[in-house]
């Protein structure tokens, strides 16, 4: 399987099942699981070695931000309890009510993100910042298809209104 094949055949289709059930802790986990080992895949399709592995790993998180909480909740599930600084686990995943709710991440070059939702979404505190779960799967899944020139369905979206306001 290369990483289209694991891109439309994995990947996709659990985050759909996410898309349809967003309060259900067990599918962002699982969402994040397989698109965090998306990056297995394209290393294999590059002929990469676990070295070019890590390296490809490093360059995801520094170019994207929402990567970082997506593999901390991925290296979380699978590993209990992970060691270093992007410590985490399941149970940090919690509810919030719907509403607006300002996330201010350092991302988008210093401008803070609020996002008006009427239902409620997983969030997770995350270097001392709340992501929204929704968001930064999200975020990452395009990041990737741009990235690594996937085809990727055009029907994913995020259901929310986002808003950019200068702080």
């Amino acid at each position: 399987m290369n990483a289209q094949q694991y891109f439309t055949d994995v990947v996709v289709p659990t985050y759909k099942e996410f898309e349809q059930d967003r309060q259900s802790t067990r599918r962002a986990l699982l969402a994040a699981l397989v698109l965090y080992h998306l990056l297995d895949y394209v290393n294999a399709d590059k002929r990469g070695t676990k070295g070019k592995l890590g390296a490809l790993l490093a360059e995801t998180r520094k170019r994207c931000a929402s990567f970082q909480v997506v593999e901390a909740i991925a290296n979380g599930t699978k590993h209990v309890e992970v060691r270093g600084p992007d410590r985490f686990s399941p149970d940090a995943i919690a509810l919030v009510d719907g509403g607006t709710v300002i996330d201010r991440r350092e991302i988008e070059e210093g401008k803070s993100r609020e996002f008006k939702t009427t239902r409620p979404m997983l969030w997770v505190e995350f270097h001392g910042h709340r992501h929204f779960v929704d968001v930064d799967l999200y975020a990452a899944l395009v990041y990737f298809v741009h990235e690594f020139r996937l085809s990727g369905p055009q029907s994913l979206e995020l259901p929310l209104q986002v808003v950019f306001k200068d702080t």
